[in-house]
């Protein structure tokens, strides 16, 4: 006889935990709360697990876990997101689900916390540590700056940008960039406020596409 063999599910777990703690409170508690917060991941994630009884294959997902800063929220909210469903081939590395298909869920979401609908705040690329805050280039200068008096006027933005300028990662573009790092700057303002995930184009791609509309030759 063959002895029977059972399919092997790998189950991808990611924590991520996050506690806000005074510089003088006991280091237990630190311990105790970061305990209380890997429990109540640890029971989302046996919540979130789906099983699609209706198919003869069973859906499971696992889930991630990203912490949002909402307006006038001086806490942030941890949401779990489900990971495309798992296989049984082990050489298939599971992935999180795209934010195309969490357009249903971040909806519900944006409705229970009163956020409008008009603006992104819970796509992956919102979360407290999205990948464009690590850059080097400066982020948000115009923060640090001092007003003078006899200026012209003042323009304010809303959201945060990372500022692109003149020679910057010794690419030469003196005399001819400024258009260009004016679009980079503007492109990282949708990149920063989760409007979209796409890099911020070169000079060559920016020129690139002058040609294929006719712009440029």
């Amino acid at each position: 006889m063959t002895p029977m063999t059972t399919p092997t599910l790998v189950l991808p777990v990611t924590f991520d935990l996050i506690g806000l703690f005074c510089n003088d409170i006991d280091t237990r508690l630190v311990a105790k709360q970061l305990k209380n917060r890997l429990q109540e991941q640890i029971k989302l994630i046996a919540q979130t697990i789906i099983v699609d009884k209706a198919t003869n294959d069973q859906d499971i997902h696992s889930v991630s876990f990203f912490h949002f800063n909402l307006p006038n929220q001086h806490v942030p909210i941890t949401i779990p997101y489900p990971y495309l469903p798992l296989s049984t081939d082990t050489s298939i590395i599971p992935s999180p689900l795209p934010d195309s298909s969490l357009l249903s869920l971040r909806t519900k979401l944006h409705q229970t916390f009163c956020l409008p609908t008009n603006r992104p705040f819970l796509r992956k690329t919102n979360r407290q540590w999205s990948p464009w805050k690590q850059e080097t280039r400066l982020f948000d200068p115009h923060v640090s700056l001092n007003l003078t008096e006899g200026g012209e006027g003042l323009a304010l933005v809303n959201g945060s940008y990372l500022y692109y300028h003149y020679m910057q990662e010794k690419f030469n573009d003196k005399g001819w960039g400024c258009a260009y790092r004016s679009l980079q700057t503007i492109w990282s303002w949708f990149r920063c406020q989760g409007y979209t995930d796409v890099p911020v184009p070169t000079h060559r791609e920016i020129q690139e596409t002058l040609v294929d509309c006719g712009d440029k030759e």
